[in-house]
């Protein structure tokens, strides 16, 4: 079909609806991006030339009962130079990303060491949990949390959506 599928189309402006849908429930997923890149921006919290460590997870495989949010992404970003400690926590960005990588399977003491952690875990699929709550302005905040690397074959044989893994 190609272009002369549009002869006879006229186009639609894409509609904001304002609305975010939050979601929750246990997933199995695929970093679609992990990297660490320079920020270069300009941010309250954040400083030119800082390291900040980024992914997106795709949903492959709903753990419920059915195929909800197959397809949807999560984010997530670090940055790996402040030294602010986490109220939560009681701990810094990297000390976070440390342990969520070695959650994962992974450790890392420098940056080729994390560069390599990174080259082995986009060749994963991971499992987390997902949550929300409202913040003080009645905004829903999507959250989550990667709880293991997924175990093959047993929970991806019947995988929803195929994943090709990205080169990076």
């Amino acid at each position: 079909m190609g272009f002369e599928g549009l002869k006879e189309y006229k186009a639609e402006k894409f509609e904001d609806k304002g609305v975010f849908e939050p979601f929750k429930g246990e997933f199995i997923c695929a970093f679609e991006k992990l990297m660490v890149e320079e920020y270069d921006g300009d941010s309250e919290y954040w400083t030119k030339g800082d390291d900040i460590l980024k992914y997106t997870l795709v949903i492959t495989r709903n753990l419920g009962i059915d195929d909800a949010y197959v397809g949807r992404k999560l984010f997530k970003s670090y940055n790996l130079a402040d030294e602010r400690k986490h109220p939560n926590t009681g701990k810094t960005s990297i000390q976070q990303v440390a342990d969520l990588f070695f959650t994962l399977e992974q450790e890392f003491k420098d940056k080729e060491e994390l560069q390599a952690s990174i080259e082995v875990l986009v060749t994963k699929f991971v499992r987390l949990k997902t949550w929300f709550y409202k913040n003080a302005k009645g905004e829903n905040i999507q959250m989550h949390k990667i709880s293991c690397i997924a175990d093959e074959p047993d929970e991806l044989t019947n995988a929803s959506m195929t994943i090709d893994k990205p080169a990076f």
